[in-house]
């Protein structure tokens, strides 16, 4: 008796126990399957380089040439507290581990076919316009995430906006036409 039925059929396959067991839920039906191997290489690469290259420039700085301050420093006679250098590393590795997390998420999703995001390969899947008239959009669009001013926020976001829907309308216009008479330089 396996939750209150008869299970007649005794050679069930560890997967279909696995998503009994958490009530249907599985990983591969949400395009993360082997996400483990995809969180892990992703957070131990970012600690490696967090750490790695954070604490050179820390003891190169602020142990190593800490008498110097003046030459490197903008404010020479100012520091942090012993107390508030643990929280800033502290804080600094909790935000990376939550980046780690998504960015595993995301490649794993991407890697597995998830259908809600597209990654192109090719230049000539879309077209050479496409990818050059991309950039704009996408610039314009990450200026609009670093502007406090509302006006300009909002201006900005009607620009991004029209930019996007022309480059969508570009990339609608490329996708209809035949790749094979696409100019390859």
């Amino acid at each position: 008796m396996r939750h209150g039925q008869d299970v007649s059929n005794q050679t069930e396959t560890l997967e279909s126990v696995a998503t009994d067991d958490f009530g249907g839920f599985a990983l591969k039906d949400y395009y993360l399957e082997g996400l483990p191997y995809f969180l892990v290489p992703a957070t131990a690469v970012s600690y490696i380089m967090y750490l790695g290259i954070g604490g050179f420039l820390h003891w190169y700085y602020y142990v190593r040439q800490r008498e110097n301050a003046h030459e490197w420093k903008t404010q020479p006679t100012k520091w942090l507290s012993p107390q508030l250098e643990r929280h800033e590393i502290l804080l600094g590795a909790s935000s990376l581990l939550i980046g780690s997390i998504l960015s595993g998420i995301m490649s794993c999703y991407i890697m597995n076919g998830g259908p809600h995001i597209h990654v192109y390969y090719d230049f000539l899947q879309h077209g050479w316009l496409w990818a050059i008239a991309q950039w704009p959009a996408i610039f314009i669009w990450q200026v609009n995430l670093n502007v406090k001013r509302p006006i300009v926020v909002g201006l900005n976001f009607i620009v991004s906006c029209y930019c996007t829907l022309v480059a969508l309308g570009l990339l609608n216009v490329l996708a209809s036409q035949d790749v094979s008479h696409s100019m390859v330089v």
